[in-house]
């Protein structure tokens, strides 16, 4: 359910989702970097974190997943 991301291919398949990410390097403070991919190329991804797009040159990430959320279903009305 949750994906590793290695290749650029990987990444723009997931433009739109939710994602992890951590780098080698900090990038504006942090080197854990929690939000939805905006967009990807053959050199870096760029993820939205709050209000602010990061954008991550591959080089520096050291792991990359997808993030899947559980979200239970309304019940039936079965009693």
């Amino acid at each position: 359910l949750e994906r590793s991301l290695r290749r650029p291919a990987h990444y723009r398949k997931s433009v739109g989702r939710e994602v992890k990410i951590t780098t080698t390097e900090t990038i504006e403070g942090d080197t854990r970097h929690h939000g939805v991919v905006e967009s990807a190329d053959d050199r870096a991804v760029s993820i939205r974190v709050g209000e602010a797009v990061r954008t991550i040159p591959y080089g520096v990430v050291g792991k990359a997943r997808t993030v899947f959320r559980w979200e239970r279903n309304a019940k039936s009305g079965r009693k």
